[in-house]
C-alpha cells in the first residue's frame, strides 16, 4: 500500500490532539513530576504487551480472511496495521472500512466478505467485553457512589457494545439474521434506500456464518480472550512503570471502564471521557489506593502513549512502506 499523506493526516492530527491533551493533564494534575521518574523498561514491556493484544485480534480476524483467499497472515497483518489509525473515530468504525478497502484493494477480497469477517471478530470480542463489564459495573454502582453523568457514559458506551454483540452475532441464527434483513429492507422502501443497502449485506452475512464451521468462532474466541489478557498486563505495566502498584480487581475495572467508554459515541476513543472516569476511579476513597493526583496523571498519560500514541504511530509507519509480499500476491491474483 502507497503512504498517502492525504489518507494520513487525521492520523497526525490526533497525536497533536493526544500531546495537548497529555500537557493538559500535566499542567493540572502535575503529572510530568512522576513521568520524569518513569520506569522506561516497564514502559516498554507494557507497549509491547499491548501491541501483541492487537496483533492477537489481527490474528483471529485473519483466520477468517484466509478462508476466502490465499492471502498470507503476514500480509493480513500489515493491512491490520495500516488501518489501526482509522480506529480514531466513534466506535473505531474507520478501522474496519480500512481494512476492507485496503483487501479489495491490494487482494481484490469483496467488501462483503472482508466486513462480515471482522463482525464476526468485533463481535465475538464485544461479547466478551460486555460480559465482563456488566459484572464490574454492576459491582461498581453497588459498592460506590458514581455521579449521573459517569453512570450515563458507562451505560451508553455499554449499549453500544452490547448493541453491537447483538447486530454481529445474532444472524448465527438464520431467523434472526433474516428478520434483521427484513427490517431494514422496511427501512429502505420507508424511509431511504441505503438501507437496503444493509438488508442486502445482511442477507449475505446471514449465509456466511452459517457455512462458518464452529471451530472457527472458538479460535476466535480464544484469541480475543488471550487479547484482552494482554491488554490487561499492559495496563499493569503502565502502572508499574510510575512506580505503582495495583490490585489485580483495581486495573480489571479499569480496564472495564476503558474499553466501555472508548466505544462510546461522537468521542473518537472516548478521548476526554476515558480520562475523567478514570481520574474519578483512581481517587475514590472507597478503593484506598492512596494515589497522589501526580501519579494518577502519570499512569493515565502512560496507558494513553501505550494504547493510542504507539499505535497510531505504528500505523502511520507502516504506511510508508509497501512490503514485497504484497507486491507479489497482488501479481499472483
Amino acid at each position: 500500500m502507497k503512504f498517502s499523506f492525504s489518507h494520513l493526516k487525521k492520523g497526525f492530527v490526533f497525536l497533536l490532539v493526544l500531546v495537548a491533551l497529555f500537557a493538559l493533564i500535566s499542567l493540572f494534575t502535575k503529572a510530568h513530576l512522576e513521568l520524569l521518574k518513569l520506569n522506561y523498561y516497564f514502559f516498554a514491556l507494557s507497549a509491547i504487551a499491548f501491541i501483541a493484544s492487537i496483533l492477537l485480534w489481527l490474528i483471529g480476524w485473519a483466520y477468517l480472511i484466509k478462508r476466502h483467499s490465499k492471502v498470507s497472515f503476514f500480509s493480513c497483518l500489515h493491512v491490520g496495521l495500516n488501518a489501526l489509525y482509522g480506529s480514531l473515530t466513534p466506535v473505531q468504525i474507520g478501522a474496519e472500512v480500512l481494512r476492507s478497502l485496503q483487501l479489495k484493494d491490494s487482494f481484490k477480497i469483496s467488501f462483503s466478505k472482508s466486513v462480515s469477517a471482522s463482525m464476526v471478530a468485533k463481535g465475538i470480542k464485544f461479547l466478551v467485553i460486555a460480559i465482563i463489564a456488566v459484572i464490574v459495573i454492576i459491582l461498581l454502582v453497588i459498592t460506590t457512589k458514581i455521579p449521573a453523568l459517569i453512570v450515563l457514559g458507562l451505560g451508553t458506551g455499554l449499549f453500544v457494545i452490547l448493541l453491537a454483540a447483538l447486530l454481529f452475532l445474532l444472524p448465527l441464527k438464520s431467523a434472526y439474521g433474516f428478520a434483521i434483513t427484513d427490517f431494514f429492507v422496511f427501512l429502505g422502501n420507508r424511509f431511504h434506500k441505503k438501507f437496503l443497502v444493509l438488508a442486502k449485506f445482511f442477507g449475505y452475512y446471514t449465509n456466511y456464518l452459517k457455512e462458518l464451521p464452529r471451530k472457527s468462532y472458538f479460535f476466535v474466541l480464544i484469541t480475543c480472550l488471550i487479547s484482552f489478557l494482554f491488554e490487561l498486563i499492559a495496563l499493569n505495566l503502565a502502572f508499574y512503570s510510575v512506580g505503582v502498584n495495583v490490585a489485580i480487581h483495581v486495573a480489571l475495572t479499569l480496564l472495564v471502564l476503558v474499553a466501555v467508554l472508548e466505544r462510546t459515541p461522537i468521542l473518537p476513543r472516548g478521548i476526554g471521557l476515558v480520562e475523567i472516569i478514570g481520574f474519578y476511579f483512581l481517587s475514590i476513597p472507597f478503593l484506598k489506593l492512596s494515589l497522589t493526583t501526580a501519579e494518577i496523571g502519570a499512569v493515565i498519560i502512560v496507558f494513553d502513549l501505550v494504547r493510542l500514541f504507539i499505535p497510531t504511530l505504528l500505523s502511520i509507519i507502516t504506511n510508508c512502506f509497501k512490503l514485497n509480499g504484497l507486491v507479489e500476491e497482488k501479481k499472483k491474483k
